[in-house]
Parts: structure tokens; C-alpha cells; sequence
């Protein structure tokens, strides 16, 4: 009869833990939707030629893109159905297929964004003579601007 109660008391706690985490899943997929959405320059005057969302539960995915309100930008909106956190990743310049550089954003939750991306490599010297520099230059990130 003991081993029959814990053989219960056993099962009862695996079936509590599956359930319970069923639970937390099934509340991180069912986050509020929202658009993510916004404009994107990036410094080297390059337009963005096409814009990834990175987003959890099967939300990622191209954001669409048209021509933005400043020079070489571009606006951007994407749905996240089941809400969370996303990230983007940004082509400045170059082509649809094969962009120039690759830029990439912290990640953003619902509301605009406007971000500038730095694809600009930094320099390390001038004529005169070298300069130190930081290795934090910025570059490929995008960044609120």
C-alpha cells in the first residue's frame, strides 16, 4: 500500500509540473499583438533596402517597407500576433539579395521606433597622425535617433 501512495504521490507531482508549465507557455505565446512599426535611416546615406523581424512564436517574419518621410529612410511595420519582445535587422544599401551591411536593433517591444543604424565602419587614423578610438564605434547597430 506505501509503494502504491508514493507511485500516486509521484505521478501527482509530474502532472502538476506539466500543467504548470503549460501554463507559463501558454502565457508568453498569448502576449497582446501590436504593430511594430516606424522609421529606419541609416548614417552612411544608404537607404535600408529591407527590414527582419526578429520575434518570438512564430511572429518573425519581413516587415513591409515604403519610403519614409526624411531622405533615405524608410518606414517599416510588422504585426506580432502574440506579442513579446522583437528585434530588427537592417540592409543598408546594396540590393534586396545581397545587402551592403547588416544592421541590427536591441530589442524593441509595441510603440514607433525611430532608429538610426550605424554601417559606417570607423575610422582609426587621420594624416596628421593616429588618433585613438573606442572600440564601442556603434557600428552595426541601430540605435533610437
Amino acid at each position: 500500500m506505501k509503494i502504491i501512495l508514493v507511485r500516486l504521490g509521484c505521478v501527482a507531482a509530474f502532472a502538476i509540473i506539466i500543467v504548470a508549465a503549460a501554463v507559463v507557455t501558454r502565457q508568453r505565446a498569448n502576449g497582446v499583438p501590436y504593430l511594430a512599426h516606424g522609421e529606419v535611416t541609416c548614417r552612411s546615406g544608404h537607404a535600408p533596402i529591407g527590414i527582419w523581424v526578429s520575434a518570438p512564436h512564430g511572429d518573425a517574419g519581413w516587415a513591409e517597407v515604403t519610403p519614409g518621410v526624411r531622405q533615405n529612410s524608410v518606414t517599416f511595420a510588422k504585426g506580432i500576433d502574440h506579442g513579446g519582445d522583437y528585434a530588427l535587422y537592417v540592409g543598408c544599401g546594396g540590393t534586396p539579395s545581397d545587402w551592403r551591411t547588416t544592421a541590427t536593433s536591441a530589442p524593441r517591444s509595441a510603440g514607433w521606433a525611430n532608429l538610426n543604424c550605424h554601417d559606417v565602419r570607423p575610422t582609426i587614423g587621420r594624416p596628421a597622425g593616429w588618433l585613438p578610438i573606442s572600440t564601442d564605434s556603434g557600428y552595426g547597430r541601430c540605435v533610437a535617433g
